[in-house]
């Protein structure tokens, strides 16, 4: 501890007049001012398109009367301006910006004054004490240097969080999507099962069907009638969780596209080939990743700090400047030093450096994992590309020539009712499994974008559409 003692005073109200003109507690909005550069270091992440609240503090933002999700885009910018998950990120990052420029505040001067008379009177002694914390005024540098690491760290991790969410938002617009795409093909299968039911009661009517024959067309109508009150209790269970992710719940209407983006995409590397290429590019681009790195940098600072404490808190130096009530001024130095009996610091340091090798094998643990994910994603789209191709070039056209050729059979009183409706349900079903596979598509892809950390991946994978 370094301490001054003198009688004047200027100087003690100088350095309190410096120190007020600095606090932050004269900010009208303090926590608003603090998160500001956190929040522009997210938003540079996020990009130019996507816009997150001026601040978590600010008045709400308006409100829509129906809530119109046409895009993947749509609904991420719903959820950073309304969802409450997203509002938590802002806040948790704006108050770790505050508790990081507090760490890197120095500590404040202290100040003591006191008045002494002798014991058989004479004049007023008067001895006025400023002391400065040795260890917080020499550390300064290495302390905001880790501050400056655990600021990195923070936002990085903010963005993490905020990235993994907007994934969240990307899977559940693509589930609301496949769920209403579902629920309306269900409801053609109940159409034409409930016109075979009809016709089939006009043949029993008739005496042309026996009574076995209209209850199996009538029980084929039931399960169709089940599947789609199914179906729509799932899509309205999905728009609903849409709606909870964006954090627009009290809207009454959502409206959404009929149909799953159309895939048309060309494969032109190996999976081994675009496993490469893409955990190189999340290497630079993935938050995960970058999160440890600056979480590394971050130990090393503490270290660093921690070094230099342990060389400075054993020693302390004196000062003294004192005036007697005679006029006398007396001036001295004083060096004091505790030798390290019980702790050395060593400790401390093993902790640290604990933290430091715990940290290395995280980073290579995490690009092992991410690499056998995007392998995983990458088979996923490859698997629903092959079930696509096949659905949309081979099983679809041949129902679609199916269906012409049992119509024109019908025509010619060659082919029975139930046959073509049949054949129609079968086609029918065939478009849900090509529902089910894009879905499975965009959900991979949506999977290999957060991997990578960038939504441009294809275009240095060797995937172009």
């Amino acid at each position: 501890m370094l301490i001054i003692r003198s009688g004047f005073l200027g100087l003690l109200a100088l350095l309190l007049s410096a120190c007020q003109t600095h606090n932050s507690l004269e900010l009208q909005n303090k926590f608003v001012q603090m998160e500001r550069s956190s929040r522009l270091a997210l938003q540079q992440n996020l990009g130019d398109e996507l816009q997150l609240r001026e601040s978590t503090l600010a008045d709400p933002v308006n409100r829509p009367d129906t809530l119109n999700v046409n895009s993947i885009f749509d609904a991420q910018q719903f959820a950073l301006q309304h969802s409450p998950r997203v509002a938590a990120i802002l806040l948790d990052l704006g108050i770790h910006e505050a508790e990081t420029i507090q760490n890197y505040i120095a500590e404040n001067p202290g100040f003591e004054l006191s008045l002494m008379r002798p014991e058989h009177g004479g004049r007023w002694e008067m001895e006025v004490s400023l002391s400065l914390g040795l260890l917080s005024w020499l550390g300064r540098h290495t302390r905001q240097a880790l501050s400056d690491s655990e600021s990195s760290v923070w936002q990085m991790q903010a963005w993490q969080l905020l990235s993994d969410e907007l994934t969240q938002v990307r899977h559940h617009w693509l589930q609301a999507l496949a769920s209403k795409q579902k629920r309306d093909t269900y409801g053609e299968l109940y159409e034409s099962a409930m016109v075979a039911a009809d016709f089939a009661q006009l043949l029993f009517d008739a005496g042309n069907i026996s009574e076995l024959e209209l209850l199996g067309s009538q029980s084929i109508a039931a399960q169709r009638r089940a599947q789609h009150l199914q179906a729509q209790l799932q899509a309205d269970k999905k728009a609903s969780d849409l709606q909870l992710m964006l954090g627009l719940t009290d809207v009454a209407a959502i409206s959404l596209p009929d149909q799953l983006p159309v895939v048309e995409p060309i494969l032109s590397e190996s999976i081994a080939g675009q496993t490469t290429s893409v955990l190189e590019l999340a290497q630079q681009h993935q938050p995960a990743l970058l999160l440890l790195a600056k979480e590394q940098q971050k130990n090393q600072d503490a270290l660093a700090l921690a070094l230099r404490q342990i060389s400075l808190r054993q020693s302390g130096v004196e000062l003294v400047t004192e005036r007697k009530s005679s006029g006398e001024r007396q001036l001295g130095l004083g060096f004091s030093l505790a030798p390290p009996v019980f702790d050395n610091g060593d400790a401390e340091l093993a902790v640290l450096q604990g933290r430091e090798q715990r940290t290395l094998n995280q980073q290579q643990l995490l690009i092992e994992q991410t690499a056998s994910q995007i392998q995983n994603a990458l088979l996923d789209i490859q698997s629903s590309l092959q079930q696509i191709d096949l659905l949309t070039q081979d099983e679809l056209p041949r129902y679609q020539r199916m269906m012409d050729l049992s119509v024109l059979e019908y025509n010619f009183m060659l082919r029975g009712t139930f046959d073509l409706l049949a054949v129609a349900d079968r086609a029918l079903d065939a478009k849900l499994r090509q529902v089910d596979a894009i879905e499975q598509y965009w959900r991979a892809r949506s999977t290999l974008e957060n991997l990578a950390g960038s939504q441009d991946w294809h275009s240095n994978s060797g995937v172009t559409e």
